[in-house]
């Protein structure tokens, strides 16, 4: 197979070229920490994996439960949480799922009693689930009673029950009663009409990790060292493509970019990744720099062009000047880094030296970095491709010549 072949078969499309992508790559970073669990949305995103120390799933008989002897509730004394270490803990989330059989066609109200705030949600004969129950507060022991729900014989109903501690007590129980009466069944109670299947459930215990993975710190990003300490040891959260760096508000530039999803509100790092393509004609001087809250650094071939290690509100770095000798493809690396309150990313250009300290001057007519009258960025280098593929080929081609 002669090398002038190959480039035939690129153009007829049955080797696809590689392609530059107009684009930068995107990815945040936390520290591993979960927040206090406060709420059912804090809980929620410890359930998800967000901040766990540790999940541990047992089956239960009884949907009365506690955690260090807390008795609180209607039913008195539960079964201790499996779990949890001994003495009292805060800050986890439980979370049940249990399945049952209606053995006697009636209206059921359903109850939650929990210090601190619970959910329960239910699902009728495979269906959709629905929430009957959300009770987000934070609170010692206290009852939450569901609408009636009329249910036939033979029905099967699904119950997903959550239920999360703060700090103080910490005591779960849930359970029904039937036509309004005041008599409240817990679930392994078949005697009022649910039989539950099994005689048991499944309940998992998930614990927070408020201490954050080792090496960063949790009430951080501080400064640019901390934030490399989120990409190195941190929990990647999410990864995406943006045209520009434009994130969060309070900047220059309008039409900001939402973040990966799962990007959390505060301590949290987004890096930036990509090549910048230099036109003929574009060689010579640029002058670069970050508006960020918090802090941001950017790097141009493994070059610190902007270092700009602030906890501050939105502000421009200063005016720092890289020249390209050359057209072509230059790896550009972009770090920044939130801490608390408001956010802000962007990173901007202008051709020409207009080099100038933080607070000082103002490059009127820059735009952002990958945006059009600036400079292109791709996420692969643009030149070259058609070359890439045919030095992979040209390798197999050896290879194959090799083994013959």
């Amino acid at each position: 197979m002669k090398h002038k072949h190959i480039l035939p078969l690129i153009l007829s499309g049955l080797i696809a070229p590689v392609v530059a992508q107009a684009d930068w790559t995107i990815n945040t970073f936390s520290s591993g920490a979960s927040p206090a669990i406060t709420n059912l949305a804090t809980a929620d995103a410890l359930i998800g994996g967000f901040g766990q120390l540790s999940q541990f799933s047992q089956t239960y008989t009884t949907s009365n439960t506690q955690d260090n002897g807390d008795g609180g509730g209607p039913f008195g004394l539960g079964v201790q949480i499996a779990g949890l270490p001994a003495g009292g803990n805060d800050n986890f989330a439980f979370k049940a799922t249990a399945l049952f059989t209606v053995t006697s066609a009636a209206s059921y109200t359903f109850f939650n009693d929990t210090d601190d705030g619970s959910r329960l949600r239910l699902s009728i004969n495979g269906g959709a689930f629905s929430t009957i129950i959300n009770d987000d507060v934070l609170s010692g022991p206290h009852t939450v009673l569901s609408a009636a729900i009329p249910l036939a014989i033979g029905n099967s109903i699904s119950l997903e029950w959550t239920w999360f501690e703060a700090g103080g007590g910490a005591e779960g129980e849930t359970g029904y009663s039937v036509d309004g009466g005041v008599t409240k069944s817990l679930w392994e109670n078949g005697a009022l009409g649910l039989s539950l299947t099994g005689s048991a459930y499944t309940g998992t215990v998930y614990r927070a990790n408020l201490a954050g993975l080792p090496g960063t710190n949790p009430g951080g990003p501080n400064n640019l060292a901390e934030a490399d300490a989120y990409v190195s040891n941190g929990l990647f959260i999410n990864s995406n493509t943006a045209p520009v760096i434009n994130f969060g508000a309070g900047g220059r530039a309008a039409g900001e970019t939402p973040l990966p999803a799962g990007t959390p509100g505060d301590h949290f790092v987004v890096t930036g990744t990509g090549f910048i393509r230099v036109e003929p004609g574009q060689e010579g001087d640029w002058t670069f720099f970050t508006n960020t809250d918090d802090g941001a650094r950017l790097r141009i071939n493994g070059t610190d062009v902007v270092l700009d290690g602030f906890l501050q509100g939105p502000s421009d770095s200063a005016y720092s000047v890289y020249n390209f000798p050359a057209a072509g493809d230059y790896a550009v690396d972009y770090i920044g880094f939130e801490n608390g309150g408001g956010e802000d990313f962007e990173v901007l250009v202008k051709q020409g030296n207009f080099a100038a300290a933080k607070g000082f001057g103002d490059p009127a007519g820059a735009v952002l970095l990958g945006a059009a009258g600036g400079l292109a960025v791709n996420v692969v280098p643009e030149p070259g491709t058609a070359s890439l593929a045919f030095l992979g080929l040209a390798g197999l081609v050896g290879l194959r010549r090799r083994r013959a």
